[in-house]
């Protein structure tokens, strides 16, 4: 089977509103940005993964994410088995 399709879907989680937000001298966290990657094969399955963007620890953020998914790896993964793990 094939893959068809890669989409990076960019969406938010809001920390508890009875929490205090994290707060340091260069900003501060109210929320948490993820990435849910959806890889859909030609059979109509898809499989699912998630990515944590954490710019302050990793130097990668949402968009980023977003962006190397979009004009990267989608146009890589589009006609690949999805078996063939080692190479994807």
């Amino acid at each position: 089977m094939k893959i068809t399709k890669v989409e990076a879907i960019p969406f938010d989680i809001p920390f508890r509103p009875d929490v205090e937000p994290s707060k340091w001298a260069s900003g501060g966290l109210d929320k948490a940005d993820h990435v849910l990657i959806r890889v859909s094969g030609e059979d109509g399955l898809a499989g699912y993964g998630e990515a944590m963007p954490r710019p302050g620890f990793y130097g990668e953020s949402q968009r980023g994410i977003v962006v190397a998914v979009e004009e990267f790896y989608r146009d890589q993964l589009k006609g690949m088995d999805v078996l063939d793990v080692e190479k994807i």
